[in-house]
């Protein structure tokens, strides 16, 4: 799952670089990085049920990549249930993908409010 959110985090960033550094939209995150993805099989996780995409992009993620300030502190990608909220389905962790493009398993609790929101850079 981590390996898919890996490959997804780097679609996002080559995508952004094809774009003169604009993050896809949200909303049509499958389709925009298909060109970008090997297979789309790793825009779900093994672990999850039902064929929906199981991953989804923080819709505060939008514009201009190079804009953003704390790449490393916000949360670009998170794990997700079937109506897209926040989903810990890998004991009590959730895997994210951070604007910088690391991924790591995060328990509940360590994750907080302001790594949903970029700041614009200064």
């Amino acid at each position: 799952c981590m390996s898919n959110m890996k490959q997804v985090a780097l679609a996002i960033h080559m995508y952004a670089a094809d774009h003169k550094n604009q993050l896809p939209d949200y909303r049509k995150l499958e389709q925009e990085l298909k060109p970008y993805l090997k297979n789309t099989e790793v825009l779900r996780c093994n672990a999850a049920k039902g064929k929906l995409p199981h991953y989804k992009m923080n819709s505060k993620c939008q514009g201009d990549e190079k804009a953003l300030a704390d790449p490393a502190g916000t949360i670009m990608l998170f794990e997700c249930d079937a109506k897209g909220r926040p989903e810990h389905r890998h004991g009590g962790t959730i895997n994210l993908a951070y604007l910088d493009g690391h991924v790591k398993a995060t328990a509940a609790g360590q994750v907080k409010p302001g790594m949903w929101t970029p700041q614009a850079g200064d």
